[in-house]
């Protein structure tokens, strides 16, 4: 993942990888999203597409004519390099823990892509596999010297990377229909 981009700025490489759109269309398509996390505010959205344009992700172009002319930006090969690197990059449960939205906009943009996504969900799942049993040696070998926080907090972290894989691991199953 490029450390420099946001969530926003992923959401909107995706969202223009579609089809191009103007910041407007994108503001009104972010607002509709249950994205919690992403603001679709015109405050958040057009600086967004201007760090985007001077890392040459994006490009924009005016269209509309001379009476109500708009900018309506697309994704560069420089963009779509950087999207298809952050679509193969492997998922791991400390990214959905870290970051949900960064995930569920991922998730959301990759349908083109679901052979992919089967391998890595169930790579996925396999690597919470491995973080459960971990985290669940660790509960039994520390229990006694833990604080009930503590005890309640590794609890969490179970229970958290039990229902991940086993949504991964479903998922997998699924794509590979």
């Amino acid at each position: 993942m490029n450390t420099s981009l946001t969530s926003l700025s992923y959401l909107i490489i995706c969202m223009l990888s579609r089809k191009p759109q103007s910041g407007y269309a994108l503001c009104q398509s972010i607002k509709n999203m249950p994205i919690g996390a992403v603001s679709a505010s015109p405050g958040s959205i057009y600086p967004a597409l201007s760090k985007l344009r001077k890392a040459k992700l994006i490009l924009c172009k005016k269209v509309g004519g001379s009476i109500k002319p708009r900018n309506e930006y697309r994704l560069s090969a420089q963009g779509k390099r950087v999207l298809s690197g952050w679509v193969r990059q492997p998922l791991t449960g400390l990214d959905f823990i870290k970051s949900p939205e960064l995930m569920f906009i991922r998730l959301s943009f990759l349908e083109s892509h679901d052979s992919l996504l089967a391998r890595q969900l169930a790579e996925l799942s396999d690597d919470l596999n491995t973080r459960t049993s971990e985290l669940e040696k660790y509960q039994t070998r520390a229990k006694e010297e833990m604080h009930l926080g503590g005890q309640l907090a590794i609890t969490l972290a179970i229970n958290i990377t039990r229902v991940l894989q086993e949504w991964s691991e479903k998922s997998s199953k699924r794509l590979q229909k």
